[in-house]
């Protein structure tokens, strides 16, 4: 039970390490894409209002908040994403 727990846990975050070193490269890549689902998933933020050299993984890596919505986003996003 203990290794299969352990075994979850690192699996868990290898998965979340995966996704977010994805979404930080895709952000580069579609920044304009992301700006989009970014405001859609958290229309608050005004993520519509920034400018696009705002959409960097430089800019996001900063702030656990920022990532946090940015893996939410990408992954709404993966449809689109999947056929680029």
């Amino acid at each position: 039970m203990i290794s299969s727990c352990i075994g979850f846990i690192i699996g868990v975050v290898g998965f979340y390490k995966d996704c977010m070193a994805k979404a930080m490269l895709n952000l580069d890549l579609y920044p304009k894409l992301l700006q989009l689902h970014l405001d859609q998933n958290f229309p608050w933020r005004g993520f519509r209002l920034w400018r696009l050299n705002d959409f960097r993984s430089a800019h996001f890596s900063g702030s656990w908040t920022l990532k946090s919505m940015l893996l939410v986003s990408w992954l709404t996003a993966q449809p689109a994403l999947d056929v680029s």
